[in-house]
């Protein structure tokens, strides 16, 4: 069974199945609402507060990954791969 790991970042605060990392070579992680971190874009929150959080979460990840995919939550088992882009 899968577990996802907490990851000590106050910036961006998120957990990562590091399981997928070691055994696949897959960065997977997931985002959580951990101190006021919500990355909601259809919620009742401001969205000028929302798109601060994009930016810095963007940021976080800018060094390692060069384009960010978003998608809506789905609960499955089914992995779809995105082609590769380059910048944005």
């Amino acid at each position: 069974m899968l577990r996802e790991q907490p990851l000590p970042d106050a910036a961006v605060p998120r957990m990562e199945l590091r399981e997928w990392s070691e055994r696949c070579g897959a960065v997977a992680g997931v985002t959580t609402r951990g101190h006021g971190f919500s990355l909601g874009l259809w919620s009742e929150e401001n969205v000028g507060q929302v798109m601060t959080r994009w930016r810095a979460f963007r940021a976080a990840f800018q060094g390692r990954f060069p384009t960010l995919i978003l998608s809506h939550q789905v609960h499955g088992t089914r992995v779809d791969r995105a082609p590769h882009r380059h910048g944005g």
